[in-house]
């Protein structure tokens, strides 16, 4: 028998397609290399080569690189080409977790909010997909051959690049999303209305201004016709750092929920409560205050502007006054004109009271057109509910945030509800959040409740069963029971209905470059410790206006809030009842 016609046998330890090759690794062909390597590519193919193991199919080296970079290259025999894939985006990444670990949780939330930093991500984020999509198709590339060009190849490739594109998308587009929302709700627009026009809001406004700069003159849309505000009135629009506000130790937020919503003729802001942090101990008070509290004091300047609002109601009260005396005079057969023992005398209108003679949560609606008096901030309306309130307390309130219904609604949805110990019975319907939607309803009973959006807003909004005390202490519990639900997971799973639901619906003067300052004092808070204050009831009255509407004891508010922040008097939190009355707390 002739053994040279056989040929000759390859080394030991060799492939017959690669002499050098180590035994059980055939060298995979190379499409980049020359016609005879494809040849040899194709016998492969076809019948295994003499090892008998088939290549990898080009749709699986491309699988294999769109879930690590440079599997794919590896599986295919090229080594050198796999690492220089797979080490970039590994680099990248480990650099990415070393310098996040650094960092701890505080300094990335601080840089959460920072836009340099946020498009540096997105910056990284693009560049890594654009490698790991070239590593994909690369793969592909080089698992191709002539047996194997069939449709399957090409479908295979897209498979592969949705799977690469897939996180680095999802990444991207909460990446965008959270910046367009930080733009949208920190840097809205000077002076633009935050709601639809309403049936208070005043005429549009004419101002002239003195070539001395002393002073403005305001036509305001309800009180004197045209009064002259002082310098001191006129707002500071510059915003001091954290160590320049109140002394350097306290940073207050006013928090209002206005009610704005289907036929409720514009909004009120029914919510308001004032978050203040202590920069110094860390910890947190929330004041919350009664919407039904009328004659509030006004900051300087502005006293006389209600004058007109002040005599519209008094004609209001005294023509309901004198239908109701007319008719109890005539059924003791008398006029008005007959003699006093039989009828009473007619009220005499009280002298003007410098204040704003309506309730609280009206303030709002009565301001929001005065661009003229406040031309460069978001929302006019709650810059003036703003100073008010800070004249009332007697305490200096920084900034304010304002949230509609609506977006109250659709962020505790987003969070996926709120867990909440429920220590009184609540049936009641409520008007709808939003244009078209079902009338609301709550009907929980006393224990621990979970409930969706329209439960909780109906929640708070509910004053049948003890009054409006009862109605700031539900809204305090809320408050606490929102960040308690809070889950990060959560939040960054349903990230875009959050985001939308805050970018839609809430205003602040808080400025965007502030922001970074803020989420670091927030993150030193001791947040399980809140001090909670009801400034409500009796005792934060002293008496009531013609319509039987209670006046504040300004001393007494004043008084129990310095209290407080000074530790001479206790909160919530410190021994009185708990405005959730859970029984585990």
């Amino acid at each position: 028998m002739n053994d040279d016609t056989r040929g000759t046998p390859p080394a030991k330890g060799g492939s017959p397609n690669d002499p050098g090759a180590p035994a059980g690794e055939p060298t995979p062909a190379d499409p980049f290399a020359g016609d005879s390597r494809r040849g040899d590519a194709a016998s492969a193919d076809a019948g295994g080569g003499a090892s008998g193991v088939r290549p990898l199919r080009s749709w699986a080296t491309a699988l294999l690189s769109s879930l690590v970079s440079g599997a794919g290259q590896w599986a295919a025999g090229r080594r050198g080409r796999a690492l220089s894939f797979f080490v970039p985006v590994a680099s990248i990444l480990a650099a990415g977790l070393l310098f996040a670990l650094a960092q701890g949780r505080t300094e990335l939330a601080v840089k959460s909010v920072q836009l340099p930093w946020l498009w540096t991500l997105f910056a990284v984020n693009m560049g890594l997909l654009a490698i790991r999509a070239y590593a994909t198709i690369d793969a592909w590339r080089l698992g191709r051959t002539p047996a194997s060009r069939t449709w399957i190849g090409p479908v295979g490739l897209a498979v592969a690049l949705l799977i690469t594109a897939f996180p680095h998308l999802w990444v991207a587009s909460r990446n965008l999303t959270w910046i367009d929302t930080l733009q949208t709700v920190f840097n809205p627009p000077a002076t633009t209305a935050t709601t639809d026009p309403d049936v208070y809001a005043g005429p549009e406004l004419s101002t002239t201004t003195v070539p001395a700069a002393t002073t403005t003159t305001e036509t305001l849309p309800i009180g004197v016709p045209t009064f002259t505000l002082p310098p001191t009135s006129l707002p500071d629009t510059e915003f001091l750092p954290l160590d320049g506000l109140t002394e350097g130790r306290y940073l207050s937020v006013l928090l209002a929920g206005g009610d704005a919503g289907p036929e409720r003729g514009g909004l009120r802001t029914d919510t308001m409560i004032v978050a203040t942090f202590d920069l110094e101990s860390n910890r947190a008070y929330l004041f919350g205050l009664s919407r039904e509290l009328v004659h509030i004091p006004l900051p300087a300047g502005f006293q006389k502007a209600f004058y007109d609002l002040e005599d519209t109601l008094w004609e209001i009260e005294f023509r309901e006054w004198m239908w109701d005396q007319d008719k109890r005079c005539r059924k003791a057969g008398q006029w008005r004109e007959d003699p006093p023992e039989f009828c009473p005398e007619l009220p005499v209108q009280p002298e003007h009271c410098d204040c704003f003679p309506d309730r609280l949560n009206a303030i709002y609606t009565y301001t929001r057109n005065w661009t003229r008096t406040w031309p460069d901030v978001p929302d006019p309306g709650m810059e003036a509910l703003r100073q008010t309130m800070q004249t009332l307390m007697g305490i200096p309130i920084d900034y304010y945030v304002l949230v509609d219904m609506a977006g109250f609604v659709a962020l505790v949805d987003a969070l996926g509800g709120v867990d909440i110990y429920v220590y009184e019975s609540v049936h009641q319907g409520f008007s709808p959040a939003v244009e078209g939607g079902p009338i609301v309803r709550v009907d929980v009973d006393p224990g621990y409740q979970h409930l969706d959006g329209n439960q909780a807003l109906a929640y708070v909004r509910s004053r049948d069963v003890v009054g409006d005390a009862g109605r700031v202490k539900r809204q305090r519990c809320m408050v606490r029971s929102v960040a308690a639900a809070a889950d990060p997971v959560e939040i960054i799973w349903n990230f875009p209905t959050i985001a939308a639901a805050i970018s839609e619906n809430t205003t602040t003067n808080i400025p965007l470059e502030f922001v970074p300052e803020l989420v670091r004092a927030a993150a030193a808070l001791t947040l399980d410790d809140i001090v909670t204050v009801s400034l409500t009831g009796s005792g934060y009255t002293k008496d009531h206006d013609w319509r039987n509407i209670p006046k504040p004891d300004v001393a007494d508010i004043r008084w129990r809030i310095t209290s407080v922040l000074e530790g001479t008097s206790l909160g919530s939190s410190e021994g009185e009842d708990n405005e959730c009355g859970d029984p585990d707390d």
